[in-house]
């Protein structure tokens, strides 16, 4: 009996090790690469959030900053994570949408060639936007 015991044991700490191993986040080393696709809030006030989607290993990133209840600013931009998880870009188009009573919106395209990067930290998602410093020092966290 303790012989069954025993191997039971056995089957269950090998099937434990093989569940850990199918855990996603933080590749641990192991090659395989990380994704940054998600939904990130700025942790201060909750104001402007940064949602990254992957499509063909390149992702696609749009930045949401209200101005008022009425105003927002969008940042769309695209690029390649590196080793360090750092995202530089240059071709960052801002987008100033103002939303009317009767539903209807105006945008307006304030520049198409903006420059800066993302940075994966240990703290959340840094935003270093080169032209008009916005989040500067603002940490964004997945939600």
């Amino acid at each position: 009996m303790r012989k069954y015991f025993a191997v039971l044991l056995c089957f269950i700490m090998i099937f434990s090790f093989a569940a850990c191993g199918g855990e996603t986040g933080d590749n641990g080393g192991s090659g395989e690469p990380v994704s940054y696709a998600g939904t990130y809030v700025e942790t201060v006030a909750g104001r402007g959030v940064i949602t990254i989607e992957e499509f063909d290993g390149k992702y696609d990133v749009v930045i949401e900053w209200p101005n008022s209840a009425s105003e927002v600013i969008y940042w769309n931009f695209s690029g390649d994570f590196d080793e360090n998880g750092v995202l530089e870009y240059n071709d960052c188009q801002k987008l100033l949408t103002t939303y009317k009573e009767d539903g209807s919106n105006d945008t307006i395209s304030d520049y198409a060639d903006g420059t800066g990067r993302l940075k994966m930290t240990e703290e959340g998602l840094l935003w270093e936007d080169d032209q008009e410093n916005v989040a500067q020092d603002s940490v964004f966290a997945l939600q």
